[in-house]
């Protein structure tokens, strides 16, 4: 990690396209500024990790109580006194 130290009207530049300044300074909190190409995806971290968190519960949902498992209507997951031509 890289720690600097800049002050009202400095700024950082990060590879050859995006400008990182400080634009104020009021207490604790500290107003930036950010140029960068059109292309390119700037959100504030808690945003960010609460879309890659929805992008990954989308991917693999959590299975749902209420209703079984596909896999078990054909026993998969049935216990063996259960399947189909088995007695207990």
């Amino acid at each position: 990690m890289l720690y600097l130290t800049r002050r009202v009207g400095q700024s950082v530049m990060i590879g050859d396209e995006i400008e990182l300044f400080v634009e104020e300074v009021r207490g604790r909190t500290v107003k930036l500024g950010i140029r960068h190409p059109a292309g390119v995806t700037i959100l504030r971290r808690e945003l960010y990790d609460r879309i890659r968190s929805e992008n990954i519960r989308a991917v693999d949902p959590p299975l749902d109580p209420d209703h079984d498992d596909p896999g078990a209507e054909h026993g998969e997951d049935a216990p063996v006194s259960d399947k189909i031509g088995e007695t207990r």
